[in-house]
């Protein structure tokens, strides 16, 4: 694959960076990779050749290709601290094959120009409960502290596939108004170099997300991206890590993986004790009404039964629904919506505290779920990952 050269133009009101995708190896078309803001965010768009790295370094592995050559200076720091992550997915994945060779047209290594932090926000609990703690710690004028949340909208023009939509915008207002930081949208079409949803969820997510945090450095320091699991299970694989993230930093914009520290129980009781978070949780990834949470997909069935544990689910305005019961439960088995140890663990967390509530009806189907993991994983289910 090569990569370049990139370049910052105006489009129909917007500004974007953009710089042409050749596949060598894979039989695939030439096209041009893109990121877009509107006009309110286009000052700090940066022309960022490690951005453009970091965010096609893994669909070009995916897709066989040998070596992704970038036409433009890269940062050295990057490049040492990439060899981490390209190593750590080769072990998780090794029927990937050896990582493509990175090129590069020189090094660079600019002193930091930005002065400020942002956080990828999604508006589900792990982003919500990083902005919810970044303002319990810090002041609003302290250089670590959140003034922006960048909502990353990827389209692909082959699907017409374009998330997130205008529910959660409106959502990522709400809190972001009520912490005191603007949101930045932003748009890209990198979903298109690989459509693939399980190797984005295992290996890819981190690294396009914080691509696009990386064609903002010229205005920003430091990018927040929350944890998407916890200290106990830190080597499970997943797109976004401890293991990763942390290495897609460059001499410009550091990444901080926020969150490991809290197991996804703590996280939602942070955010459950902030009322415009509670009431603006978008959870969901399959609810295409733009409701925002569908309340039947495992994502909002964790949320919901987490939400009644902690006595907080009737004071959300982000579910239509104000009880679960245990017929509910009984989807997460029928249709085998867990398969990760991490999220066994995160259903038995939440006995103790439904048996203190005397909901011993949805206590029975917690017990049903993680024995019906625990013979899933006993009898050898290829499907389940055990940390």
């Amino acid at each position: 694959m090569i990569v370049g050269p990139v370049a910052e133009r105006a489009t129909d009101g917007a500004r974007r960076v953009e710089a042409r995708i050749a596949w060598e190896d894979a039989p695939r078309a030439e096209q041009t990779l893109y990121y877009e803001v509107g006009p309110d965010h286009a000052a700090p768009l940066t022309a960022d050749p490690n951005a453009f790295l970091v965010g096609a370094v893994l669909p070009a592995w995916h897709a066989g290709e040998r070596r992704v050559r970038v036409e433009g200076p890269l940062c050295p720091m990057l490049l040492d601290q990439l060899r981490a992550p390209l190593l750590t997915l080769a072990s998780w994945y090794p029927e990937l094959g050896p990582p493509p060779a990175v090129e590069w047209a020189g090094h660079e290594a600019p002193p930091p120009t930005g002065d400020r932090a942002l956080s990828l926000l999604s508006c589900g609990i792990d982003s919500l409960a990083t902005l919810r703690a970044n303002r319990l710690w810090f002041d609003p004028d302290h250089p670590l502290a959140i003034r922006s949340c960048l909502l990353v909208d990827f389209v692909d023009e082959r699907a017409e596939r374009s998330n997130p939509d205008a529910a959660k915008i409106d959502a990522a207002r709400r809190v972001c108004d009520d912490v005191g930081a603007d949101v930045v949208l932003m748009r890209t079409n990198i979903w298109s170099l690989d459509g693939d949803g399980w190797f984005f969820a295992k290996s890819a997510f981190g690294a396009m997300f914080l691509s696009a945090a990386h064609v903002l450095s010229g205005a920003y320091r430091h990018a927040y991206i929350a944890a998407s699991i916890d200290a106990q299970h830190p080597s499970v694989p997943a797109g976004s890590s401890p293991l990763l993230d942390p290495y897609y930093s460059s001499a410009r914009l550091q990444v901080h993986h926020h969150g490991t520290y809290m197991p996804r129980l703590e996280r939602t009781a942070l955010v459950a004790g902030w009322p415009v978070g509670l009431d603006n949780i978008r959870v969901c990834v399959h609810d295409v009404r733009g409701s925002g949470n569908c309340g039947t997909c495992e994502k909002c069935i964790r949320t919901k039964l987490m939400l009644v544990a902690l006595g907080k689910l009737r004071e959300s305005a982000a579910f239509a629904e104000r009880d679960i019961d245990r017929d509910l439960l009984q989807t997460v088995i029928e249709y085998r919506m867990i398969w990760v140890g991490n999220l066994r663990d995160a259903y038995a967390d939440l006995v103790p505290l439904l048996e203190r509530r005397a909901r011993y009806d949805l206590v029975a189907g917690v017990h049903a779920i993680l024995a019906d993991f625990d013979a899933r994983a006993a009898a050898g289910d290829p499907d389940i990952i055990p940390g």
